[in-house]
């Protein structure tokens, strides 16, 4: 697949009003429980500034913002940067910033104390060399000392619990949704339908599947030391069997 072809999907999707609608359960509180676990990781004090790689509507950057953290957050997305910039005013916070831009393109000579990358925002090229240029984009943009932490899904637990169809609806609007595991890509095929739209919707999501070794491996190459990692977004121990997430913490060498 094309490097375009394969971006269409992420262009489309997320600039969708339905996608916030269908991950509603993606809410403020459940970014709050992150937050506040990532706070005992980077405390303010010592980690001051952070950038949230992939920020979507800036749920995580702004619960970061009103706890004294200075956040930049980046999204390719130019809805979901609107939303942030429109939810930002409506805080009144002075703090944080939002850029519409690709996350494999570093901020020119900046260097953060964190970047956070949540919510699996990984993974949307097919191909690996595009992936990897996102964590050399944050190798250039966390200082010396500074922390990554990468959110992602756990990849082997993904698999065993695969579910090839599901359904439901919200607010009068029915939604069918068939995955599939195409090699190491997790596909979804999102139908929306119902009176208040102008026909059907149809979307599609692409991650690539990426093992928690993987993840060990190339941050280990860019000069990172592993700290830590996490299975939920209480801080429980990752165990690749159970968790459901595959939450890692890097340090900077």
């Amino acid at each position: 697949m094309k490097e375009e072809e394969s971006m269409n999907w992420f262009k489309q999707w997320f600039d969708s009003p339905l996608y916030e609608k269908l991950y509603a359960n993606r809410d403020e509180a459940e970014a709050a429980c992150l937050g506040r676990l990532i706070e005992q990781i980077i405390p303010v004090d010592e980690f001051p500034e952070i950038l949230d790689l992939g920020c979507g509507r800036g749920r995580h950057s702004l619960y970061f913002a009103q706890q004294g953290y200075t956040v930049t957050g980046i999204d390719l997305s130019e809805e979901a940067i609107d939303t942030a910039r429109r939810k930002t005013e409506k805080l009144k916070l002075d703090n944080i910033s939002f850029q519409i831009r690709d996350m494999r393109h570093p901020l020119n000579g900046k260097k953060f104390d964190a970047i956070i990358n949540l919510f699996t925002t990984f993974g949307y090229y097919d191909n690996d060399t595009e992936n990897m240029k996102v964590l050399d984009a944050q190798n250039a943009m966390v200082r010396k000392g500074g922390k990554i932490i990468i959110d992602f899904m756990n990849a082997r637990k993904v698999r065993a619990d695969f579910e090839p169809h599901s359904e439901g609806a919200f607010d009068g609007i029915e939604y069918k949704i068939k995955r599939q595991v195409e090699g190491d890509v997790i596909k979804k095929e999102i139908e929306f339908s119902g009176p208040k739209l102008d026909g059907s919707k149809n979307y599609i999501e692409r991650v690539k599947l990426y093992e928690p070794q993987w993840f060990v491996s190339e941050l280990t190459k860019r000069g990172f030391q592993v700290e830590q990692t996490m299975g939920n977004y209480k801080g429980a121990d990752f165990e690749e069997t159970v968790s459901e997430r595959f939450i890692v913490v890097a340090v900077k060498k």
